[in-house]
């Protein structure tokens, strides 16, 4: 039953994969229909043109596959319910469902002898094509960032307005035999500056910095709305490790051992009037955010428990020692493999140990519940499981509650709260929990310090209150409770 549940699953996420395919289709069809009987309208010809009338009808089809797929789409990728989301999506469901009235109208607007109907049909035609463009552009705007449209046209008037009045000083110039003016700084292509020596904070701070608890939140905080959360605008992700530190035409965002050759700190240093700095709005880096992110560089941009698995010599943990049998070692060998298949890692936590750790924070699409129902095959040997970012809720408790052999849990930014902290609690080795960005609450908080072999937990960005942070503190001062403050 699970196999049938998790293959209906990974089905559903391919309907969901499907919608930037399917969706420039219907929003292309609308808007050559709109254009085509606008001319035909200014031609002043009778009648509906049999092309908009079929463009319709496929568009109807194809806009309501669209709608589908883009609902299973945000369920696949764990996309936040934000403003943006709701409005792309109920636009979206809104103009499929007007297109499909324009299809089925579209006959009584061929045979309509008075016009009126022809006049209702092309007007409504013309709503829909604008509510495509504004659902495209709502799209857009979550995967490359607010305003990648507009921010675009006015780069490019800017441009053309700059271009425009250069051509027409060199032509006065020439009137008037003068020399040609040397180019200024902002007639120069706009490529991304040179790295400058010293431009990153030569501050030294006191312990190696962790990826985790003090790089992640200042980039969560200031960088994903465009670079996050499966956002990645430039093709620039700044929530994969991995991919920041990967080179690209020649380049780095970040390049592991020297900050002044990654772009990433070249593009935060730049003076808040520049066109190029990041974040292009809002409230810029401060000196100390620049030099904790430039030491994690200097120290090697090590990515922590985010960083692929590598196996270790030693066991981190003191665990019973135990033999598998052929039977056991089967079974793990098959779980494997079936949760490699969904881009899940699992790999022993040392060479020759019976335990594992279990890496699904990078999987693609994100790991959902009934991916993780995978894992209850090999539950009693797993003591790591990173699910990070996976698009999972309170019901992965029911394989969580499983993992009797759980050192180390990582559900940051993911839609858990108390209802897995309570599971999470009554693990009989659970030592450090990380709830970061997750519906986690006081109550389930308290769940948490309960435990007697919790000793640190991660909480900053959930809906913790500080006040409830502070007094638990004081009643179980040996848990180091990590709320960003």
């Amino acid at each position: 039953m699970m196999a049938d549940s998790s293959a209906a699953r990974a089905w559903l996420d391919l309907v969901g994969a499907l919608h930037p395919a399917l969706v420039h289709f219907p929003l292309a069809l609308v808007i050559v229909a709109t254009i085509v009987e606008a001319a035909r309208i200014i031609g002043r010809r009778e009648g509906v043109s049999s092309f908009a009338v079929t463009a319709v009808r496929f568009g109807a089809v194809f806009a309501v596959c669209a709608a589908v797929s883009g609902w299973f789409d945000a369920e696949a990728t764990g996309a936040a319910d934000t403003v943006g989301l709701f409005f792309h999506r109920w636009v979206g469901i809104a103009v499929a469902g007007m297109l499909l009235a324009l299809a089925l109208a579209s006959c009584l607007a061929t045979r309509d002898g008075s016009g009126a109907a022809r006049r209702w049909w092309r007007s409504g035609l013309v709503a829909c094509a604008v509510g495509a463009t504004v659902t495209g552009s709502l799209g857009g705007d979550m995967v490359h960032g607010e305003g990648h449209i507009t921010q675009a046209l006015w780069r490019a008037i800017d441009a053309t307005e700059r271009g425009q009045r250069r051509e027409a000083e060199a032509a006065a110039r020439a009137q008037l035999g003068l020399p040609a003016a040397e180019p200024s700084p902002s007639a120069v292509d706009a490529s991304p500056p040179a790295a400058t020596a010293g431009l990153a904070p030569t501050i030294t701070l006191p312990g190696a910095i962790e990826y985790a608890t003090a790089v992640a939140p200042i980039l969560e905080a200031n960088c994903y709305e465009c670079h996050g959360g499966g956002k990645k605008k430039g093709g620039v992700r700044l929530d994969d490790v991995a991919r920041m530190t990967s080179e690209r035409d020649g380049e780095f965002v970040v390049k592991p051992g020297a900050p002044d050759e990654s772009l990433l700190i070249r593009f935060a240093s730049l003076p808040a009037d520049s066109e190029d700095r990041m974040p292009p709005k809002g409230e810029m880096l401060t000196s100390a955010q620049l030099a904790v992110i430039a030491q994690w560089i200097r120290e090697g941009a090590n990515g922590g428990s985010t960083a692929p698995a590598v196996a270790a010599e030693t066991p981190k943990w003191s665990l019973p020692e135990r033999r598998l049998s052929e039977g056991e070692l089967a079974a793990i060998d098959t779980s494997v493999a079936a949760l490699a298949r969904d881009g899940i890692d699992v790999r022993k936590i040392a060479r020759e140990s019976a335990y594992y750790g279990v890496d699904a924070s990078r999987a693609s699409p994100p790991a959902t519940n009934a991916t993780l129902e995978l894992v209850a095959v090999i539950a009693p040997h797993v003591v790591d499981l990173n699910a990070a970012r996976a698009a999972v809720t309170d019901d992965c408790g029911r394989v969580l509650g499983k993992l009797v052999e759980l050192r180390d849990l990582r559900l940051d930014f993911t839609r858990v709260g108390d209802q897995v902290a309570a599971v999470a609690a009554k693990l009989p080795h659970l030592e450090s929990a990380n709830f970061v960005g997750t519906e986690l609450t006081d109550a389930g908080l308290g769940a948490l310090v309960a435990s007697k072999t919790i000793r640190r937990l991660h909480v900053w960005s959930s809906r913790v209150t500080a006040e409830a942070v502070d007094r638990l503190r004081a009643a179980h001062p040996q848990i180091r409770i990590d709320d960003g403050r």
